[in-house]
């Protein structure tokens, strides 16, 4: 009797293992299709961001030029502005203001710069 117990036992035992072991199969499978699936998942965004990454670096690159083409306009703009201030002053120390005790007769040109004769333009119309 104890010889057909053991058979039993280890019967139902192998039979046990064999089922844990048919289901620890198909979850294995399971799984490596998964890690598979996750895997290319992965490799597909370490593209993206290399990708990325190139397009980053290209717009990082563009924005430092343009950030220097805008330094170097700035200063041609202040070169420009300094260049138009010295010819006002050189242009205020050679005209004659026209003072208060200067009469302006009425056809000379008006005091205002407008082009006009004074008599057209500032002279105070009497009437």
């Amino acid at each position: 009797m104890g010889h057909g117990l053991a058979v039993l036992l280890h019967h139902e035992l192998a039979s046990i293992v064999d089922e844990d072991v048919e289901t620890l199969s198909d979850r294995l499978k399971t799984r490596e299709v998964e890690l598979g699936s996750r895997d290319r998942e992965l490799k597909e965004r370490e593209k993206e961001l290399r990708q990325r990454d190139r397009v980053l670096v290209l717009f990082k690159v563009d924005l430092e030029q343009r950030e220097r083409e805008v330094a170097a306009r700035e200063r041609n703009v202040a070169v420009v502005e300094h260049n138009l201030a010295q010819q006002l002053k050189q242009i205020a120390k050679t005209e004659a203001p026209a003072g208060p005790g200067r009469k302006l007769g009425r056809n000379e040109p008006c005091w205002c710069k407008s082009g006009k004769k004074y008599k057209n333009c500032h002279l105070p119309q009497v009437g």
